[in-house]
């Protein structure tokens, strides 16, 4: 676990305790449709074609939320002071990425036909025009699943953030990442 990771989850906790909340780490979990294991398995299936590849909505979970109260109300939990938030903060990366070995050999073997430079290109093309085509369904579904954010200093209700989908460029051995970024609205 990255040392940013370890930081949040103590965080959490401390927060959790404070405010009578129970720590709870739920996370989306996404169904792709196509042939094979795993996601990028199903990409290649698919001859690469994002408008060919989308969720199964019966099979997919879309909440997100580290923390629910005695009435059952669910939040995140996000280690940042309310006015860090005023500028893009991540929220969330439930979209295919690739970021360890594993994933680092599965993207060269089926995006790259066993080139590594194919595969962050072939992945990174499809990762942009995914963007394109991927549903706001996919975003209002996931930043709906809880009330808001409980930050060091406050909590700020969903209906006070700006949510929206980026393209992280370069993330990891040159490729790039679908992710959901968040802004406290001013």
């Amino acid at each position: 676990m990255q040392k940013r990771s370890k930081s949040g989850v103590s965080f959490e906790k401390v927060l959790c305790d404070r405010l009578g909340l129970t720590r709870v780490n739920v996370s989306p979990k996404i169904y792709w449709n196509g042939n094979g294991k795993s996601n990028l398995e199903k990409i290649h299936s698919l001859g690469l074609n994002p408008k060919e590849f989308y969720p199964i909505n019966e099979k997919s979970f879309f909440g997100k939320w580290d923390a629910v109260n005695q009435y059952g109300e669910k939040f995140e939990i996000k280690k940042y002071r309310v006015g860090e938030c005023v500028k893009p903060k991540l929220y969330s990366e439930p979209i295919v990425k690739i970021c360890h070995k594993p994933s680092l050999e599965k993207a060269i073997k089926f995006l790259g036909d066993g080139d590594y430079e194919t595969s962050v290109r072939n992945y990174n093309d499809f990762i942009c025009e995914l963007r394109e085509n991927i549903g706001e369904e996919i975003l209002y579904n996931i930043t709906k699943s809880n009330r808001g954010i409980h930050f060091i200093d406050g909590f700020v209700p969903s209906e006070n953030i700006n949510f929206e989908w980026v393209i992280k460029k370069n993330v990891w051995k040159g490729y790039d990442r679908l992710s959901i970024v968040f802004n406290v609205k001013s």
